[in-house]
């Protein structure tokens, strides 16, 4: 069903996309027309391709009606997943479940996470995305009960919604069209629209300081975890899960941040607080990011080998009782098989087959044999209980859960972790990262992150998009070097001041500097007692514990 909604999504992105071009009426006779005076042919695809774009001139009104046979079935979809993302967006209830600490319970800290909701984080994303555009292209869904909290809850979220790369879209604006226009016999939406005003202010008046909490939680919680993981990396095996969650969390903040910087909402102005949507510690952000993505790709090994033993062990015990109880009903021979293999297909998983590379062979022979093994389950012809099929539903989904952590960690690392979509806001990326060099104590320390962030913008390539190749190389290969230069113009400032300090405090040492206090003493039993308004320090007089905020500067720049 994930792949079901991402496919949804993706369809209604698409369209709004296309929409949104200028003038692209014009621009397809354009072509038509030179296509024709080239090849002294009709373009053959032009009727269907002007046909399309006039069909789609309102993408969203006719994305309505093409999904009402689908639209009772994401409905469901959304209602199901309705508790999970309401907790999972509420950074209270992730402090009091202490969701993203491993230290919080020390007796289960060497345990697996495997829970459902841990699992539900690493949607967390995806189940706001479906949300937004699920409802906007099937609202006669509204009525269901539960559905209206759950839209307000994602539109409370923020005003701004990906569209495609920097593309984005005022979401709320189109809400408010469809509450103007959308009515069926059972309800009128416009009767609503106190809700969707209520949403509207929560996203624009809150939103920003709702978001900058969650940054700080997750400060927190990625720091803790550094510190934990570094010292005894044998845990990324059990919270290989859970770290990766806190990553997943964590790059949907930065995100979030950099999509919202400068851009004035179109509804409720009148609760924009521009300072909300600030943030001078977002690079410590993005420096977690970087260090706990090195720490899990440097003890990969480490997450491959807990997994490989957890799916022979464990997992295989589990998975046995499961298959024995849904063969003792009727199956087809072809699907029989397949089960009857799952448990010793589980036990034959082994710790040669890493080290030979064959462990990713294997792996995807178990997930294929499950899908094809599921299809048969979930179809109507199926006679299998309701009660056996959701264990066995459950416990695989968690096995081959278990399996892609073993053959896939870089994909989930590229899928949760990653900072490439920064490419495109690199104008604020190089602001946010000139004011870490020049932030408070410790901010300058997290500058050399943002240049690892430039390692993934690569990724923003793709075969159909050839010719940006050069462009993003050659474009991402100046800017490090500009940001490399001024480093370095920053480093010598440091250097500069730190040595000016150790002069001056090596001058005091010089013969001349000696002369001089002793005629100061002179003239200070001259004067009986009384200290000349001008008399120098004696050396070492900074160290004392009265005089130590003189130092103050310097220890600063020591630590930059």
């Amino acid at each position: 069903m994930t792949w079901y909604m991402d496919l949804i999504v993706g369809y209604v992105q698409m369209h709004i996309l296309v929409a949104s071009i200028q003038d692209i009426k014009a621009l397809l006779s354009f072509y038509a027309r030179a296509y024709q005076q080239h090849m002294n042919t009709p373009e053959p695809d032009f009727p269907r391709l002007s046909g399309y774009i006039a069909r789609f001139d309102k993408p969203i009104r006719r994305i309505q009606d093409e999904f009402q046979p689908i639209s009772f079935r994401v409905g469901q979809t959304l209602l199901s997943l309705s508790f999970l993302f309401n907790q999972c967006i509420d950074v209270n209830i992730l402090r009091g479940k202490n969701a993203l600490s491993i230290v919080s319970n020390l007796e289960q800290m060497a345990m697996p996470v495997q829970d459902d909701f841990h699992r539900s984080i690493l949607f967390q994303e995806r189940m706001y995305m479906w949300t937004i555009y699920g409802f906007l292209t099937c609202p006669a869904e509204l009525q269901n009960a539960g559905a209206m909290d759950l839209l307000k809850a994602a539109l409370s979220e923020g005003w701004i919604v990906p569209v495609f790369r920097d593309e984005v879209l005022q979401i709320h604006e189109d809400y408010y069209d469809l509450f103007d226009y959308f009515r069926t016999p059972q309800m009128k939406l416009s009767k609503h629209k106190q809700m969707l005003k209520d949403a509207t202010h929560v996203a624009v008046g809150n939103g920003g300081h709702n978001h900058r909490d969650r940054r700080e939680y997750l400060k927190h919680e990625l720091r803790s975890l550094r510190n934990v993981l570094t010292d005894c990396p044998g845990l990324l095996g059990p919270k290989a899960t859970l770290v990766l969650c806190a990553l997943s969390m964590a790059r949907d903040e930065v995100l979030w941040f950099f999509r919202h910087h400068q851009i004035q909402p179109t509804k409720g102005r009148s609760k924009f607080k521009e300072d909300d949507y600030r943030d001078e510690t977002i690079s410590e952000l993005i420096h977690h990011i970087v260090c706990l993505t090195d720490l899990l790709l440097t003890y990969k090994r480490v997450v491959q080998v807990y997994f490989v033993q957890f799916i022979n062990g464990p997992d295989a015990k589990a998975v046995n009782p499961l298959v024995q109880n849904v063969l003792a009903m009727q199956l087809d021979h072809g699907v029989s098989q397949i089960i009857r293999s799952i448990p010793n297909d589980l036990a034959n998983v082994t710790e040669d087959a890493v080290d030979t590379g064959q462990i990713g062979d294997i792996l995807m022979t178990i997930r294929l044999n499950w899908n094809r093994a599921l299809v048969s389950l979930l179809s109507a012809q199926s006679q299998v209980s309701k009660s056996a099929l959701e264990d066995i539903l459950r416990t695989m989904d968690m096995v081959v859960h278990h399996t892609k952590l073993v053959d896939q960690i870089d994909d989930f690392l590229e899928r949760f972790a990653s900072l490439k979509h920064l490419w495109w806001y690199r104008q604020h990326l190089w602001t946010v990262f000139d004011g870490s060099l020049r932030g408070r104590e410790g901010q300058p320390l997290h500058c050399m992150s943002f240049l690892r962030v430039f390692n993934t913008f690569s990724h923003n390539m793709t075969p159909f998009t050839p010719t940006e190749r050069t462009q993003i190389g050659s474009e991402a290969v100046d800017q490090v070097n500009k940001w490399l230069g001024r480093v370095m113009q920053i480093i010598e400032s440091y250097l500069g001041q730190v040595g000016s300090h150790f002069v001056d405090l090596e001058r005091q040492h010089a013969p001349v500097e000696a002369a001089q206090r002793m005629l100061q003493v002179m003239e200070v039993s001259r004067a009986k007692g009384r200290m000349h308004q001008n008399a120098t320090a004696p050396p070492g007089h900074e160290s004392r514990a009265s005089n130590r905020a003189q130092l103050e500067k310097l220890r600063l720049l020591e630590k930059a």
